[in-house]
């Protein structure tokens, strides 16, 4: 069975890091695990969005780096200082400097869904980069990948990673040129117009790479 990135990260995600992570963030729990619903696919359909465009080595170097860390053996250490725990503070330049400029637009848009502060997305997302870059880290070195498996394997991912997102999220300029706007659902109407714009702009994008 092919190793499953999305499952694996979500696995890590025990409620009570949920917790800890809420008290940490100030935000209540089933804020910071709607936000977690959305923000896991968000971040590993980063991942595949850096290797297909091109920076496969260096997202390798950072997987590599994480898995080497105690990162995955003790997922607790993230709040505390150094380390693994330095992605916490390091906020949205951090995620841009690793991903792009579209970060900024994906916080947003995951503070607008789950109705949490944008500064607690940042640290949620602060958590789950390292969870995510450790776990891809490990499998590469397991299977011994190169910068172009790595891709590969990303690309083989994509399909299972953006129907993880949450119908009420749109990530639809992810796979873009980065100048259209990220949009969030917020209330309860709409639902399935939603759903059908996501997938129309996931659809075209991916079609677009």
């Amino acid at each position: 069975m092919a190793f499953n990135l999305l499952e694996t990260v979500r696995g890590y995600l025990t409620p009570d890091l949920i917790e800890k992570a809420s008290s940490h963030l100030g935000e209540s729990s089933s804020g910071i695990s709607k936000a977690a619903t959305a923000a896991v696919p968000a971040l590993l359909a980063m991942f595949v969005n850096r290797a297909e465009k091109g920076d496969a080595q260096g997202l390798l170097h950072d997987a590599n780096e994480a898995a080497n860390s105690n990162v995955l053996s003790n997922p607790q250490g993230l709040f505390s200082g150094g380390g693994a725990g330095s992605f916490l503070s390091g906020g949205v330049d951090k995620l841009m400097g690793m991903f792009g400029g579209n970060s900024s637009g994906i916080i947003s848009a995951i503070s607008n869904f789950a109705g949490i502060k944008s500064g607690s997305v940042q640290g949620l997302m602060g958590l789950l980069a390292p969870l995510g870059l450790g776990a891809l880290g490990r499998h590469a070195q397991e299977t011994n990948l190169s910068p172009q498996g790595l891709t590969s394997y990303l690309s083989s991912q994509k399909s299972s990673i953006m129907s993880a997102l949450p119908a009420g999220l749109s990530l639809g300029n992810l796979f873009g040129d980065g100048t259209k706007t990220v949009h969030a659902a917020t209330g309860t109407g709409g639902t399935g117009d939603v759903r059908h714009t996501h997938h129309m702009e996931v659809e075209r994008d991916i079609k677009r790479t």
